[in-house]
């Protein structure tokens, strides 16, 4: 099997045609009630892919001066929007996607708009209609660059079958080195599980001095750039200063209702899913300022934060930041485990800074101080303002919904020590892991 380098991104957003609506929502019921296995669109016949979602953004209503004076009051139509996390190349899971399901992507994508008609329906057809409506993303976290959907099932498989192995045998006496060796005999002597003692595939050097040179050509260009445009930045900052202080702030609660419709959808695994939307403030001072904030989020997270950690964070899978509508809204998309509390409550309490260099730019965001003080720190408020924007997800797919992120990185970390030299403390440490 080839090497995957690391992983991608799909966001497909398209119009949903306005009688189709309810049509539509029906059909996404369906794929629902088997996301892995169900006749139209079955996620799980897909090898490369993490994760994937089906929602629905629902047409904007109507906003009057008085609500809400900095935003357009034309309405934004249904969007039907398609997010995966595939290990690359993301073409070729966009191939299988139209030639293999092909039929399943005709049920849902023909209640969208521009969807080819019946008799011009094809591989091709589809694969265009898909990178027509494909947008990219402005930023991107992956827990672990490089670690495939193969890879991660293999490795849970793995300690699956020496924990079965050491319950089936009494260790009293044995060192921690013994032990160890005597599982490592177990582990070469299973014919299915030998490739475990070999050490888990690497990119390739091409891809990693591609990357270094994207690392320090970013970095380079980043500090010549901050230092030419340094009275640009402080004009910037003062203005955003200027505007914090008078931007309008949500001091909605979600009703008991809502907050019970979408907690029904979560915690049924070790990992959930969240998708929120939101305006983003008008001006370009605003526009600036998020686009820069991304730009550094989505550098820090393909160079320094992608070996399970982001800054102090280790729960998320997948994570990502879309502009859509123009760049009127954003909508961000992640997958991460426990529950959505203990979810808000890491990033309230770890990295708030970072919620608020990129939120403050989202209508009604707690308010900030210099941008990334206050806002997130108000947890209430913070709490409330995530739930009011909080989407629901019609169809949501895991191809290891029994893992979380510390589970993948221990069985990877279990493996790695099937190989190599250890002495008796580290070998102790290393079966602690078990």
């Amino acid at each position: 099997m080839a090497v995957v380098t690391h992983q991608q991104a799909l966001t497909i957003y398209s119009p949903i045609k306005p009688e189709q609506l309810g049509a539509l929502r029906e059909t996404l019921q369906t794929v629902a009630a088997d996301v892995s296995g169900n006749a139209l669109l079955p996620f799980g016949q897909f090898p490369q892919l993490h994760f994937a979602r089906l929602l629905i953004l629902d047409e904007t209503r109507p906003v009057t001066s008085d609500q809400q004076r900095d935003l357009e009051e034309t309405p934004i139509p249904a969007h039907l929007a398609l997010l995966c996390n595939v290990d690359a190349p993301l073409d070729d899971f966009i191939t299988a996607l139209a030639e293999s399901e092909g039929p399943g992507l005709d049920a849902i994508f023909s209640h969208c708009e521009a969807y080819p008609v019946a008799e011009l329906r094809n591989t091709q057809s589809r694969r265009d209609y898909l990178r027509y409506r494909q947008i990219s993303e402005a930023a991107f976290y992956v827990n672990t660059i490089g670690r495939s959907v193969n890879q991660i099932r293999q490795e849970a498989k793995l300690r699956q079958a020496i924990e079965e192995f050491l319950d089936q045998h009494s260790w009293t006496g044995r060192s921690a080195s013994e032990t160890r060796q005597q599982i490592i005999q177990f582990v070469q002597s299973t014919p299915e599980l030998s490739w475990a003692t070999m050490p888990a595939p690497q990119p390739p050097l091409w891809w990693k001095i591609r990357e270094k040179a994207h690392f320090i050509g970013v970095a380079i260009l980043g500090l010549v750039l901050g230092i030419l445009l340094s009275p640009l930045i402080l004009l910037i900052i003062l203005i955003l200063r200027s505007k914090e202080k008078r931007d309008p702030v949500e001091r909605i609660r979600p009703s008991t209702q809502r907050l019970n419709y979408l907690r029904s959808f979560e915690d049924h695994w070790a990992h959930n899913q969240f998708s929120a939307v939101g305006y983003i403030k008008s001006g370009w001072a605003r526009l600036i300022s998020l686009r820069v904030a991304l730009a550094v989020v989505n550098f820090g997270v393909r160079h320094l934060f992608n070996k399970g950690n982001l800054t102090g964070v280790k729960t998320i899978h997948f994570a990502r930041w879309i502009f859509i509508d123009d760049k009127k809204r954003m909508l961000f998309a992640s997958n991460y485990d426990g529950s959505l509390e203990s979810y808000m409550v890491d990033f309230i309490d770890i990295v708030w800074w970072g919620l608020n260099l990129v939120f403050t730019n989202g209508y009604g965001y707690p308010r900030t101080r210099w941008i990334i003080f206050e806002g997130a720190r108000d947890e209430l408020a913070f709490k409330n303002y995530i739930r009011n924007h909080q989407l629901h997800t019609q169809v949501w797919y895991s191809a290891y919904p029994e893992l979380t992120a510390v589970n993948i990185n221990n069985n990877q970390a279990i493996r790695a020590g099937l190989s190599g030299n250890m002495t008796e403390e580290e070998a102790e440490v290393w079966l602690q892991r078990l």
